[in-house]
């Protein structure tokens, strides 16, 4: 890429593992980054749609930049890099729940480099719904050819605050073609019994940094995350996600399933930190991977980080090919191995997909996997 800068992304809050050279992400980005207005689709009353300007600092409370810049995400720092100059700001009334999901569309033209914000503010006992959809202008499902990049970015930067016994339900689709290169990165911030539960499905950049840090400060706050992911050909995605408990009693529940075909690769750090004072917290993290590519190449990370005695932290990964017994059993009634590979690499996409809050969302996810795991190479 000419005119680049190069940025470090989703590092491990303790440097480890070196001789991986996993410790972070490196990435070369255009100096010249333009700002993109995603397309709303607001239809429920008890939310409000501003727009923030973070030039300069004024406002006070969620309207104010200094309120939002307190919330790290998993990106870190240099993230902010990615963002754009102004937030899209959305508000839940206390005491409410979104009678219908805000639909957010974010189209890049796949060549030029684009950085947006997002602010999702949940007040008292609201829950605030909201479905983010990331697609390349003209998308063709059936266009699965490999391609170099050639400079185009997305990057979208999310932060969330839940006030006391407010939750807010983010579900995130990427579907970016492979030229692309698409850095989503989400920061939050949960007060007593608040909660933040993630959906995503990551199917379609070339490369992809995606990246989640939740502060769980209020005692009983919940962080959920269920991520799904399909890489196919010389895709690489790394992702990075931090549960940190500050708070008696907070949870943590991270879930992801994906698919490995090809010659893609992939790099998961799921880290669980138990901050002093966190008593009786509970941290579980989990990964399945489905490896399909004889040059596929998985990195599972996972980490917890201990400061505190009366706590709970499990983690744990299941990688591999499908079994013979499956194979087998799935042959026994007609259905040969390539085929079957295929199915179940779509199941398990599907199973997440089914998830989203939205009909329209579920069926581009159908049709997207089903192209993708006919395209792919055995």
């Amino acid at each position: 890429m000419a005119n680049t800068k190069e940025v470090s992304l989703n590092a491990l809050p303790v440097k480890t593992w070196y001789w991986l050279k996993v410790n972070d992400a490196r990435l070369a980005v255009p100096e010249t980054i333009e700002e993109l207005e995603p397309v709303a689709d607001i239809k429920d009353s008890n939310i409000t749609y501003k727009k923030l300007s973070l030039k300069e600092s004024i406002g006070e409370g969620m309207e104010s930049a200094g309120f939002w810049t307190g919330i790290k995400t998993g990106a870190g720092p240099e993230g902010d890099l990615l963002a754009g100059k102004s937030a899209d700001l959305l508000v839940q009334e206390a005491e409410t729940v979104s009678a219908s999901p805000v639909v957010l569309h974010y189209e890049y033209d796949g060549v030029k480099a684009f950085g947006s914000r997002l602010y999702l503010y949940a007040k008292k006992n609201s829950t605030l719904k909201v479905v983010v959809i990331a697609t390349k202008k003209g998308l063709d499902l059936k266009d699965t050819e490999a391609k170099e990049l050639n400079g185009s970015l997305g990057a979208l930067q999310t932060r969330i605050y839940t006030e006391e016994g407010a939750k807010v339900e983010l579900y995130m689709l990427q579907l970016l073609g492979e030229e692309s290169v698409y850095v989503s990165d989400i920061g939050g911030r949960c007060e007593e019994k608040g909660a933040i539960a993630l959906t995503r499905l990551e199917l379609g950049a070339g490369k992809l940094y995606a990246a989640a840090e939740t502060d769980l400060v209020g005692k009983h706050s919940d962080f959920t995350a269920r991520i799904g992911y399909n890489a196919r050909h010389a895709q690489m995605f790394d992702m990075n996600y931090v549960a940190r408990h500050r708070g008696k009693k907070s949870t943590c529940e991270m879930n992801v399933a994906g698919v490995l075909w090809d010659k893609a690769t992939k790099v998961f750090r799921g880290t669980i930190d138990f901050i002093r004072g966190c008593a009786e917290a509970v941290g579980n993290e989990k990964e399945e991977v489905l490896m399909l590519g004889d040059e596929a190449v998985n990195q599972t990370i996972p980490l917890i980080l201990c400061g505190e005695e009366d706590v709970e932290g499990n983690h744990g990964a299941t990688i591999g090919e499908l079994d013979q017994d499956t194979l087998f059993y799935l042959g026994s009634r007609g259905i040969d191995p390539e085929t079957a590979k295929r199915m179940i690499a779509a199941s398990r996409i599907e199973a997440v997909s089914e998830t989203f809050p939205n009909g329209e969302v579920r069926k581009l996810v159908d049709e997207f996997i089903r192209g993708a795991a006919e395209d792919a190479e055995f």
